[in-house]
């Protein structure tokens, strides 16, 4: 209650609950109050725009399993429904580590959805801390754990297999359900003479109601933790940024041209010289090579420390009269990236112009023919549809596929990006965000870049990086 005998807010009641209960204490190895992290996880839960029950519960995780406070206290104050998420949310500390995080990984596979979606906000925000204090003191982060990060990477997968394995069974009974519902209807109907079946009464809250969706864990949130966990724990966090030159054109005395060098000691010296000014690896177009060259090829660039890490094809969907051929272009670079060992295919959705002779056929006008401005809900169907069509092949293949921003395209800001992902909904599509073609699709941009970084970092799978300097203020 406040000083004038109102009732506060909830999410505030929380926020002073939890930090009362949690003074004294920090965050592992560090001198960083407790409280910030179930203050982040309920900022966490908000963004994903969950309910305030959640995000009152994801304030109040940890305090039941490391403070004094009792879950008799949550429902007397909270409520029933936000107790019963901090209770699925909090260890028995009574048992040794490896035993209570294999009881709360198996209670996940049958947990309430608000309970899986606080624990993945919960994991989250641990991730994201651990990587950022990771460029600053390396591997002796793993100190202030238990076990090894073998250990720590068995845990955190672990949760998200639980968290999978969990809706995939739902997904299953809901089907069943459906299947058995169809099943009963066509056998009750089959012959004109028969009486229908006596019904038992309806109950709205009979277990046994044919289920007719599944209680999906918020899939914006689970995408970021699974790619966090990727992040960290996959080869990420070490090794994860190679620069990579996205090339376009190459001078190496005397050779001086657009494509790579043809003369095989030339080549061999420009490749040499890339690796020797810091690049890891090379972009390349899709090339129509068989097989057996294109082992040779791939065998060149692994030889000289400059394999091809991505290639780029394809194109938009929403102009019919290109969608089959950019299509299909998109099929052969992802084809031609699994034969050469590129991990990613980078592609934007650009469409031709519809007035070519008007204004805006390139960058830096006030107008762009084929944005996001100018696009209608079936540009993006259109779009979506190819694409995860695509992103199927390219799954069977080990290819990601990366959704390039630029000019003239369904998807030239964050916000038409990140529409288009949602459509598209394949864990193997993620977003290019090529800062450089925000900054010039039109005379003034749409947004800036830190903003444009704030709403991407979390789907980038590839990016562009362009050495730009504006030479012209509007």
């Amino acid at each position: 209650m406040t000083q004038n005998g109102t009732r506060k807010n909830q999410i505030e009641e929380a926020i002073e609950v939890a930090a009362e209960a949690h003074q004294g204490q920090y965050r592992k190895g560090t001198c960083t109050p407790y409280i910030t992290h179930p203050y982040a996880v309920g900022l966490i839960l908000m963004e994903a725009g969950c309910t305030e029950a959640m995000i009152i519960a994801g304030i109040l995780h940890d305090t039941v399993e490391d403070t004094d406070l009792t879950l008799e206290f949550i429902r007397e104050h909270f409520g029933d429904s936000i107790a019963d998420i901090v209770e699925g949310c909090s260890e028995n500390k009574a048992l040794r580590w490896r035993a209570r995080k294999t009881e709360r990984i198996e209670a996940l596979r049958t947990a309430s959805p608000e309970v899986c979606i606080v624990t993945c906000a919960d994991k989250l925000h641990n991730l994201r801390t651990i990587i950022s204090e990771y460029d600053v003191i390396g591997d002796t982060i793993w100190d202030r754990f238990h076990g090894s990060v073998e250990d720590q990477a068995w845990y955190y997968r672990s949760i998200l297999g639980a968290i999978a394995d969990r809706d995939a069974a739902l997904q299953k009974s809901v089907e069943r359900a459906k299947l058995s519902k169809h099943d009963s209807g066509a056998n009750t109907h089959s012959d004109g003479n028969d009486t229908a079946p006596q019904q038992e009464p309806s109950d709205s809250n009979d277990a046994r109601k044919t289920p007719t969706a599944i209680d999906a864990v918020n899939p914006q949130l689970f995408r970021q933790f699974q790619q966090a966990v990727a992040y960290l724990f996959d080869g990420g966090l070490r090794d994860s940024m190679k620069i990579a030159y996205a090339f376009r054109r190459c001078a190496s005395y005397p050779y001086n041209g657009g494509e790579l060098p043809t003369d095989a000691t030339d080549r061999r010296r420009f490749l040499e010289h890339s690796k020797k000014i810091g690049f890891d690896g090379i972009e390349l177009p899709a090339m129509n090579l068989p097989d057996a060259e294109a082992a040779t090829f791939r065998s060149e660039l692994e030889d000289a420390g400059m394999p091809c890490v991505a290639i780029r094809g394809g194109g938009g969907a929403a102009h019919p009269r290109v969608a089959a051929a950019n299509k299909q272009s998109m099929i052969n670079a992802v084809n031609f990236a699994a034969n050469i060992g590129a991990g990613v295919v980078n592609s934007t959705v650009t469409t031709p112009p519809r007035d070519p002779d008007g204004k805006g056929t390139y960058r830096g006008a006030s107008v762009s023919q084929g944005s996001s401005r100018l696009a209608s809900a079936v540009d993006y169907e259109r779009t979506a549809k190819a694409v995860s069509e695509v992103a199927g092949i390219a799954a069977d293949q080990g290819v990601e596929i990366s959704i390039e921003i630029h000019q003239n395209s369904i998807a030239d800001n964050s916000w038409s990006a990140l529409h288009l992902l949602e459509l598209i909904d394949a864990p193997n599509v993620g977003v290019n965000p090529d800062l450089g073609n925000i900054y010039w699709t039109y005379d003034t941009p749409e947004e800036s870049c830190e903003a444009a970084i704030a709403a991407l970092a979390s789907h980038v799978n590839y990016w562009h990086c362009k050495s730009l300097y504006r030479v012209h203020i509007p």
